[in-house]
C-alpha cells in the first residue's frame, strides 16, 4: 500500500523500496510485478526492469502491456528496433489503442521510419484528437521529411492551444524558415527564447535566419549568445516514458492506483 501511495504521488523512487519488499513477500502479486517494472523503468533503470518480464508473462499471459512495458524499457536502453517489435505485438492485440499507435509513431520517429511515424501518429490523433504529444512528433515528423506545409497547420493549432509552450513556438518558427517566411520565422524563435532562453538551438536558427534577412549584426549577436548557452547546456534524448507519460503506466492502464491516491491537477490558469 505504501508503494501504490508513491507511485500516486509519482514518487517512483520512494516507492521502490516498499515495492522490493512486497515481491520478497509475495512473488506472484501481479499489481506488485506491474508497478515495480513501471518505477525500475521512471527511475531509470531498464536493466533491472528488463529481468522481471519473464516472471511477469507468467503471470500474465498474453497481456499488451507486458509489450508496452518492454517497449518503454527497450527505448530506455537505446534498443530501438526491438522496442519497435514489441509495440508491434501490442498493435495486434490493441489496434485501436492511442497510447499503442503513438508509441509505435514515436518509435519509428526516433528510428527515422518518418513515413511510418506519420501515419501512426496521424492515426493516434484520429483515436484521440486531444492527444497533445502525438502534435508535437507528427509535426516534427513532417519537418524531418521535408513537408514544412505539412507541419505548419498542426504547429498553429499547437500554438493556440497552448500559447506558452516553448516546443510548440520553436518548431513552429522552425516552420515558417524551411518556408522562407523570415520575417514570420523571427518573432516565433524570440518568443520561443522569451519562453525558455536556456536552450542553444533557437538562439542558432534564430541567427541563421538574421543572416538570411542580411541582418548581419543580429546574426553575429545571436550566433554569439548561442555559443554560450551550448557550453553549459546538454541536451538529453528524448524517451518515451518521457513523452507519453501517464498514458504508458499501467498503474493508470490497469487501474491499480486508485484515484483516491493520486495527486491533485494544478488549478488552471
Amino acid at each position: 500500500l505504501l508503494g501504490v501511495a508513491w507511485i500516486g504521488q509519482d514518487e517512483y523512487a520512494r516507492a521502490l523500496p516498499p515495492l522490493e519488499k512486497a515481491m520478497e513477500l509475495g512473488p506472484r502479486d501481479l499489481s506488485s510485478n506491474y508497478l515495480l517494472i513501471r518505477s525500475y523503468i521512471e527511475t531509470r533503470q531498464f536493466e533491472k526492469a528488463l529481468q522481471g518480464f519473464e516472471r511477469l508473462e507468467t503471470l500474465d499471459p498474453g497481456s499488451p502491456w507486458v509489450h508496452i512495458l518492454r517497449g518503454q524499457a527497450y527505448d530506455g536502453t537505446g534498443s530501438y528496433t526491438k522496442a519497435l517489435e514489441e509495440f508491434e505485438e501490442a498493435k495486434k492485440q490493441l489496434p485501436t489503442d492511442a497510447t499503442v499507435r503513438f508509441s509505435l509513431g514515436f518509435m519509428s520517429w526516433k528510428l527515422r521510419h518518418y513515413d511510418v511515424a506519420t501515419s501512426e501518429l496521424q492515426e493516434t490523433l484520429r483515436l484521440d484528437p486531444h492527444f497533445t504529444q502525438a502534435k508535437y512528433y507528427l509535426a516534427d515528423a513532417y519537418l524531418m521529411n521535408l513537408k514544412p506545409e505539412m507541419a505548419l497547420p498542426v504547429l498553429e493549432d499547437l500554438v493556440r492551444e497552448l500559447p506558452k509552450d516553448y516546443r510548440a513556438r520553436v518548431d513552429l518558427a522552425k516552420a515558417l524558415e524551411k518556408l522562407g517566411r523570415y520575417e514570420e520565422a523571427v518573432p516565433q524563435f524570440q518568443e520561443a527564447i522569451r519562453l525558455d532562453p536556456t536552450h542553444a538551438e533557437p538562439h542558432y536558427l534564430l541567427a541563421r535566419t538574421y543572416q538570411k534577412l542580411k541582418r548581419l549584426d543580429d546574426f553575429r549577436r545571436e550566433l554569439e549568445v548561442a555559443q554560450k548557452v551550448q557550453a553549459t547546456k546538454r541536451e538529453e534524448a528524448e524517451s518515451l516514458v518521457g513523452a507519453s507519460g501517464a498514458r504508458g503506466d499501467p498503474a493508470r492502464g490497469l487501474g491499480l492506483v486508485p484515484p483516491s491516491a493520486e495527486k491533485p491537477s494544478p488549478p488552471q490558469p
